[in-house]
């Protein structure tokens, strides 16, 4: 029996997720650190020592999207915080130790839910502690101080940072560089 051929659906998705070929410069190298599929939309790159964190607002499981990877030195990807713990993150850093008890977690700038709505809804200020498994908890929803464009994306509405007086705790709005 001849082998199967596939479907025209299965060579849409063959395409895009096939590995890349690379051709760096003269003198330097490259290697593909993860293959196409496993990481959507990385966004910002936060030194944490020795590995880099990375933010990926990509991925949806039920009311959950996005994820934070670690990359090494080395080229070593591990997933740091995982799809289940999250809302789909724009931006975030570790906040310092002056912040007390949030010292060394991640606060991060986040969309309120997945799928479209999220992007044009207001944004929310997750905690996130990455020495455990627990889910991120919500420290506050953030007003729009802006125009809504109703289409996600770059020019979405206006998030503010500063104006995080409604927030607890209030110190937020004078330590965390939330928006880079």
């Amino acid at each position: 029996m001849p082998p199967r051929r596939a479907t025209e659906p299965e060579k849409a998705v063959e395409r895009p997720l096939a590995p890349p070929i690379i051709e760096p410069e003269h003198g330097f190298k490259a290697t593909v650190l993860v293959p196409p599929g496993h990481i959507y939309d990385p966004l910002f790159m936060v030194p944490s020592g020795k590995p880099v964190w990375i933010n990926d607002d990509g991925g949806e499981e039920g009311e959950h999207g996005g994820r934070i990877f670690a990359v090494t030195h080395a080229g070593r990807v591990s997933t740091l915080v995982d799809i289940d713990r999250l809302l789909p993150i724009e931006s975030f850093d570790i906040a310092p130790s002056s912040f007390g008890s949030y010292g060394g977690k991640i606060l991060a700038l986040a969309q309120p839910k997945v799928g479209l709505a999220g992007p044009i809804a207001s944004h929310v200020v997750l905690l996130i502690d990455p020495q455990t498994q627990q889910p991120a908890s919500r420290v506050c929803t953030l007003l729009s101080r802006g125009p809504i464009n109703r289409r996600p994306g770059v020019d979405a509405p206006q998030w503010s940072v500063v104006d995080l007086s409604h927030c607890e705790p209030r110190l937020l709005c004078e330590n965390i560089r939330i928006l880079r």
